[in-house]
This record gives structure tokens, sequence and C-alpha cells, in this order.
């Protein structure tokens, strides 16, 4: 679930664990218990920490997890769509906090300095609590909010097997970085996939992007990611309706 209000979390939802937003749940949805129609599975990690915690919450500290995957290894990808700053890339941890909303990312938010928190970016000093960190981050100036993201392992683009792709559902780029010795809080570098349309190589906005009601005058490509079944990657875009299979790109031979 999101942080469930309107800008910067007023709620404090994300760092307040009463409520089981701002949060990934962990449920047994066969298993009514109970005023619940559902189950708590009984190794969650605060199902004993007593009245004032939702015990369905797995993981907190998040403002909008939209989406998550898992790769082959069992390791968990959660993306985080930030406020106005950082997208997210993180691991996916049992009772981990993820530190929204006193954290964007790596930085701070300014929570609790007067005048609030447009402005008051800057560096994490120590945490009064143990929070997680990404693995990967980017800014406003490369994207707008993260869309989903899988750990190739499939067989049509070797070059991309063992990376994490992802991409930003605004601006319709598509993004990688390699999945191998990820560490919370340690950066790993975030390449671009070079994207090549009826063999020419376009950005993605131009190819499907719509007229964005949010923000009105500019284009939004409303881009997402899918996985089969045997590990290949699909692109799916709002604009046009298309669902569209990455490939090797084979240049034209002259």
């Amino acid at each position: 679930f999101g942080d469930g209000g309107s800008a910067f979390d007023p709620q404090d939802y994300g760092q307040s664990m009463r409520e089981p937003l701002g949060a990934i749940l962990r449920i047994d949805p066969l298993s009514a218990s109970g005023a619940r129609a559902y189950g708590v599975p009984p190794d969650n990690p605060f199902v004993d920490a007593g009245p004032e915690v939702a015990p369905e919450i797995w993981a907190y500290g998040l403002r909008h997890a939209q989406h998550f995957s898992f790769d082959g290894a069992g390791r968990m990808f959660i993306n985080d769509i930030g406020q106005n700053h950082i997208e997210e890339v993180n691991l996916g941890i049992a009772g981990g906090n993820y530190g929204w909303r006193i954290r964007e990312g790596t930085f701070a938010t300014g929570q609790g300095i007067a005048g609030g928190y447009l402005g008051y970016m800057f560096a994490a000093p120590l945490d009064p609590t143990p929070l997680q960190y990404p693995v990967a981050q980017y800014d406003h100036d490369e994207g707008k909010a993260i869309g989903g993201g899988y750990v190739y392992e499939g067989a049509a683009v070797p070059e991309l097997r063992g990376k994490y792709v992802f991409t930003d559902l605004v601006d319709g780029r598509v993004f990688y970085i390699d999945s191998t010795g990820l560490e919370a809080g340690k950066q790993q570098a975030i390449h671009e996939l070079r994207i090549f349309v009826d063999g020419r190589e376009r950005d993605l906005l131009d190819v499907l992007g719509f007229e964005n009601t949010y923000a009105p005058g500019q284009k939004r490509a409303d881009l997402r990611i899918g996985r089969d079944n045997a590990g290949e990657l699909y692109l799916l875009s709002k604009g046009d309706g298309w669902v569209r299979k990455i490939v090797a790109h084979t240049p034209h031979q002259t």
C-alpha cells in the first residue's frame, strides 16, 4: 500500500506502524483469523510487536511501492516512487524500514524543519534507527516516477542476463543495473537501454507518448514492464495500447 495521504504523507503513515499503510503486507488469504477474513503468518516480522503495530506489515517506510518482483534466486526488488526528488530500487528485507517520510532515497526530506519539505534535500546524517537504503536511485532530472522491474533471466538478449531492468513510467526510459553482489545502501551505476523501434533508435516518449493530464502541455508514456514464464521481458504502453517484446537489435546489413 501507498502512504494513503496527500503530498508528503501528512498523517505520517510511512513511519507509523499502527496502520498498514506505506508498507508491504504479508497475509494468508486462505486462513481467516478472528474478525479478519485472512490470516497473518506467524513468522511475520512484527507479529508479536504489540497492539500498536499492525501484524500484517512485512516492511514499511515506503511512499508508493507500486511494483515489486522476485528473481530466480528469491530476491525481492521493490521500486518506490518518490515525492519530488528521488526514485528508488530497493532490496526487500523482512522488517525493513525504508525511510519515508524522513528520507527520500539516501537523502533527508527536511521533516521538522521550518518551511516544510521542498528545497531541503541533503545527504542523510546518522539515522536514529537503522534504515534500508536503495541499491540504485535517480533524481527527477532523469525521470519522474519509477515503474516496474525484473531481473532478466531470458535468452533473447544475452547481454542483459543478470541485469535488473526497469522503466520510468512517465518519461518512457528503460534502465538497468547489474544485479550481482547487491547490498542495501551500496549504489549501483544505472545504465540506459538503447531502444530501437522499426530499425531506428527512438525516444519512446516520442513513439508512444500521450497528453499528460497531470502536467498539461507535456507528454506521458505510462510505460510498464512485464515478464513471461521464460524470463523474457515486454514493454506495455498505455498511450497506444501495445505490448512489445524486448529482443536484441540486429543492425541492417548494407
